[in-house]
């Protein structure tokens, strides 16, 4: 069996978008991004712009990180599973949320593993979404065969 989630996993750490009926973006974290200020760097244009913005923490990272965790080094492999099915059910979740609750159209976006985690809740949403995806790779086997950690995988 799987060890349980730690109870940080569970808390869900957003900012609300702020203002109805407006375009919404939401967006996930990169790896190792603890916090949301890079995000709300790069998202400052569109919000100038009148569009909405939805930071969501991932599970395992920042407040969300378990106890005896150091910064992105998760305990255990199956922590990257299930950080991966947090980040893409939590944000299928706001979407839907988010498009009840009068704003739209709705998009995602995230870099890097955020980017790999927006392409994949773009391809299992059942609604259309926008999608920018940067920086992310189609697959992170290569990264593990012929790249940076070749030689930590037996």
């Amino acid at each position: 069996d799987p060890p349980s989630t730690p109870p940080e996993y569970e808390t869900q750490a957003v900012q609300a978008p702020r203002g109805n009926g407006a375009p919404v973006w939401v967006f996930l974290a990169g790896t190792g991004e603890h916090g949301m200020g890079t995000r709300k760097r790069i998202s400052l244009p569109l919000v100038r712009e009148g569009a909405a913005v939805l930071i969501l923490e991932s599970a395992f990272y920042g407040t969300r990180r378990p106890e005896g965790q150091s910064g992105s080094k998760l305990l255990h492999v199956y922590d990257l599973l299930a950080l991966g099915n947090a980040t893409i059910e939590e944000s299928l979740a706001l979407k839907d949320w988010l498009g009840s609750s009068g704003f739209g159209p709705v998009g995602v976006c995230g870099f890097s593993m955020g980017g790999v985690h927006a392409m994949m809740m773009a391809c299992v949403s059942e609604t259309p979404v926008a999608l920018v995806s940067l920086l992310a790779p189609r697959c992170a086997s290569q990264v593990f065969t012929d790249g940076a950690l070749a030689a930590a995988v037996d």
